[in-house]
């Protein structure tokens, strides 16, 4: 494989396991806030910014500011007063200095439950898993993320909550190779790739290609290979705010290993 094919894969699987420390827009009150019946649309906004430090193949490095960009719509339907169904329908992009990735469709689905109500508190849960791509010089990985969540919505008024909570993420897809054939340990090498002369090598939080060293990858050809599977613990914090009985507005903040998230949204109830 040539190196910059090579260091194309260890890149984007890089940024996929940046990404996936975070859900691709903001989760939301883990409660269903629908009567059964009742549908819903939300227009949301998230930005994330991850630092990943990266060891392999005897180079130490570490990639700051790793910035993504969300812009999703969100139609859901209530099925009961306690379990509400939604859709993710939108765009989302990666960059950071030297490097910067168009904007790729990605679509999901989740459920929210309320399981428990108390006088001021609801606790819920949320089910989310959504579908993503990422590609470059030849290399294409798709993947899916889902993220667990169970916690609290307090009522503090009746028409502002403030929610949050842990939540669990697990991360798997697979790598479509195109133009490989040339060793890295030997042959032609077209030299690294432009992202500020830096050589990025992949080992991001225990994901990598599974069972395969990056010299192995090197001696194969065209073809698909598996992520290693990727899972981790966070956490978010939020608040919504009613604008009339039927608008309201959210704002979170989500936090996972070097990861950080900012959502806002504005949903709308029919």
């Amino acid at each position: 494989m040539k190196t910059k094919m090579l260091c194309s894969i260890v890149l984007l699987t890089a940024l996929v396991c940046a990404s996936a420390a975070n859900a691709v827009g903001p989760l939301g009150p883990p409660m269903a806030g629908l009567k059964q019946g009742q549908s819903a649309v939300a227009i949301e906004y998230g930005y994330s910014r991850s630092d990943i430090e990266i060891s392999d193949a005897g180079i130490n490095e570490t990639i700051d500011n790793i910035k993504s960009n969300a812009f999703i719509v969100q139609p859901g339907l209530g099925v009961t007063d306690d379990l509400e169904t939604y859709a993710l329908l939108g765009f989302a992009d990666a960059k950071f200095k030297g490097f910067d990735d168009n904007y790729d469709f990605t679509y999901g689905f989740g459920t929210k439950l309320t399981f428990m109500k108390q006088t001021n508190v609801s606790w819920g849960a949320i089910f989310e898993m959504d579908w993503r791509s990422i590609e470059d010089s030849g290399a294409d990985i798709d993947y899916y993320e889902m993220t667990i969540v169970v916690g609290p919505t307090i009522h503090i008024t009746d028409t502002f909550r403030i929610y949050g909570g842990p939540f669990y993420y697990i991360l798997n897809g697979d790598i479509d190779v195109d133009d490989t054939g040339v060793s890295p340990t030997g042959g032609e090498d077209e030299g690294p790739p432009p992202y500020e002369d830096e050589f990025i090598y992949e080992s991001v939080r225990g994901a990598s290609v599974k069972g395969m060293s990056l010299a192995d990858l090197g001696d194969l050809g065209d073809g698909s290979f598996d992520l290693e599977e990727d899972s981790g613990f966070g956490g978010y914090i939020g608040a919504e705010l009613d604008l009339n009985p039927n608008t309201s507005w959210y704002n979170e903040f989500q936090l996972a290993g070097n990861s950080w998230f900012f959502g806002t949204g504005i949903n709308w109830k029919f």
